[in-house]
């Protein structure tokens, strides 16, 4: 499609990973309004896009593991009208001196750490005791949130360097509320998410974004980046429009966007917190660096990412 057919779009979507790919699918379908979708890469999907190794048919993702969990009964609904998923629920094993353990945190863990035999209750009991041994009413930092919420000895050996490395900075220099996101669990149920719904689906998230994206209303620019072709759009950005109609497609795409972002926030892993798979071992040298924060849809969304030292 030729860029000077621009005008045609009321509506244009830069990205198409799962945020993208649902406004432009909704857009399309409930609204019927033409849509285009620009990708800068050469393929849709984002971040979340997967491949199929041509010598063993096996699928894998180049832009690291995407595992889809969510206990939004209508988010699982609609990504389930474009592809069934497998049963998979994701565990994760660390080593600390010479012994592995269960991660996040569970009875499991605490028992085998402290060499002790732990119900829930009596877990619960344990860890507060631990926890106050170094107590801190009002913590300035993740390090200080931690060590005051599970004791010195969980942090140091799981916590510390674990986020030292995932952050690439000191956990003293991390804020509080990060911590708030890695759960303690005073049971045996040792699967990394919690949510109802698991799995990776079973025609891969290439052919899910596929299906998202596929209708004659959508029509899709991959290898473009939007920078390189913005002042094509500001150009048509004045083009006059029915005000009803203009009514109706910013309200529905505010409900859109509202609910997107409470399900982000409710349910999705965010960036720099349980997105990243773990280190093999959590105690190990930490590489300096700073953590920079964008925003996106106006500082509803954040992501955290490291910047060169």
């Amino acid at each position: 499609m030729a860029l000077q057919d621009i005008k045609d779009f009321p509506l244009v979507v830069v990205g198409s990973g799962f945020f993208g790919a649902t406004i432009a699918h909704k857009v399309a379908n409930e609204l019927d309004l033409p849509v285009l979708v620009i990708e800068r890469r050469k393929h849709i999907g984002g971040n979340s896009h997967s491949k199929v190794d041509q010598e063993t048919g096996i699928e894998y993702h180049p832009y690291g593991s995407h595992l889809f969990h969510t206990s939004n009964e209508q988010v699982w609904q609609f990504v389930s009208a474009f592809t069934s998923f497998n049963n998979y629920r994701h565990r994760v094993f660390t080593r600390y001196r010479g012994q592995t353990y269960t991660m996040p945190i569970n009875l499991m863990t605490i028992n085998r750490f402290f060499n002790v035999d732990l119900t829930p209750e009596t877990g619960r009991a344990f860890i507060a005791q631990q926890a106050a041994v170094e107590t801190c009413d009002a913590p300035r930092n993740l390090e200080e949130k931690a060590i005051s919420s599970i004791g010195r000895p969980l942090y140091e050996a799981f916590v510390k360097g674990y986020t030292a490395k995932q952050w690439q900075i000191d956990p003293a220099l991390l804020p509080p509320e990060i911590i708030g996101r890695l759960p303690v669990r005073f049971g045996f149920n040792d699967f990394y998410f919690s949510d109802l719904h698991e799995g990776l689906p079973l025609i891969g998230y290439a052919g899910l974004f596929d299906s998202m994206l596929t209708h004659p209303r959508i029509k899709i620019m991959t290898d473009c980046d939007f920078r390189d072709v913005r002042d094509r759009f500001d150009k048509h950005s004045t083009r006059r429009r029915p005000g009803t109609r203009r009514r109706v497609t910013c309200g529905h795409l505010r409900a859109v966007v509202r609910e997107f972002v409470e399900h982000y926030h409710a349910e999705r892993n965010h960036q720099g917190l349980r997105n990243v798979i773990p280190f093999p071992s959590p105690d190990s040298a930490l590489t300096v660096g700073r953590i920079g924060r964008r925003e996106r849809l106006g500082g509803v969304l954040s992501f955290y990412e490291r910047n060169a030292a």
